[in-house]
């Protein structure tokens, strides 16, 4: 009987490796270890440390791209969308934090190659921003400037909570910060 992939053990191990300690610092053998697998075993499935980072950055990317597609709805003002974009966010941190912090925080360097056609959150998040600047809630000026400044001000929280002290800024567990979080990155858009 033929042993069953590894294939998931391999990627979860990788993705916490890259979530800890970013995507130039792990290498194969910190993956074996966490996964309880030989160097040879992960080169059965990925020819490269690259290509595995490609699959997990892409996977998760599109994962996170189809969450904020789904907080999109038709008809609805641009505020009330950015705002279900940020608690979206932050379920999905809350569900998955390693994932999340591979992808969204630690960004690696290979963004701008990944293949053509590939959807990007912060596509979504210009869209929701130039429908704000026509109802003349949002602020004026370039959309995918303005949609950074909302993405920047929504995933800062999520850095400090992952490089300060353990127990001095909880969003894992502690939701007490949620609203405030909400409120100034939809305000980095208002104009108000």
């Amino acid at each position: 009987m033929a042993r069953p992939s590894r294939k998931n053990d391999i990627i979860a191990a990788a993705t916490e490796n890259f979530a800890r300690h970013g995507y130039s610092a792990t290498r194969v053998r910190d993956i074996a270890e966490l996964s309880g697998l030989s160097e040879a075993a992960i080169y059965r499935h990925f020819s490269s440390i690259d290509e595995l980072s490609r699959h997990i950055y892409s996977e998760n990317l599109a994962d996170y791209t189809r969450i904020l597609h789904e907080c999109i709805v038709d008809g609805e003002d641009a505020e009330t969308t950015l705002r279900r974009v940020v608690r979206a966010t932050l379920s999905r941190y809350r569900l998955d934090r390693f994932s999340f912090v591979a992808t969204m925080i630690n960004t690696p360097n290979f963004l701008p190659t990944l293949p053509v056609g590939t959807a990007y959150p912060i596509e979504l998040v210009e869209r929701v921003v130039e429908r704000g600047q026509n109802e003349g809630i949002f602020r004026a000026g370039p959309k995918n400037l303005i949609a950074t400044m909302f993405a920047g001000a929504m995933l800062r929280p999520f850095l400090l909570a992952e490089l300060a002290a353990p127990g001095t800024f909880d969003l894992l567990t502690r939701t007490h910060n949620d609203s405030l979080i909400e409120d100034i990155a939809v305000a980095t858009v208002l104009d108000r």
